[in-house]
């Protein structure tokens, strides 16, 4: 890489990492219905899962192995790198956590 290659990419990093439209691939705050539910299925060990996009997150719902029903919320935060959710299940089981990559 030559020196005049070298400035370029050090001014993009400068000027592109701070800013909003710049986030990390992996923000949790960002992700799309896919990786929300990947991510949720893995973490309660449902069987599927159905979310609807929402202003702050995604509602929706899930199901385990045993056939228990879960209401889901998940609500993420894009300037904080993270995702938090609550689960409440038909027989009483409630689970809440996040992810963050901060």
């Amino acid at each position: 890489m030559s020196l005049i290659q070298k400035t370029v990419v050090a001014l993009i990093l400068a000027v592109c990492l701070p800013s909003v439209g710049c986030q990390p691939a992996n923000n949790p705050g960002t992700w799309d219905e896919a990786k929300a539910s990947e991510y949720i299925k893995e973490q309660l060990s449902l069987e599927s899962v159905e979310l609807t996009k929402t202003s702050d997150g995604f509602t929706g719902t899930g199901t385990d192995a045993d056939g228990e029903t879960f209401e889901l919320v998940l609500t993420q935060q894009p300037d904080q790198n993270r995702l938090e959710y609550d689960a409440t299940g038909s027989r009483g089981t409630m689970e809440n956590g996040f992810y963050s990559t901060n």
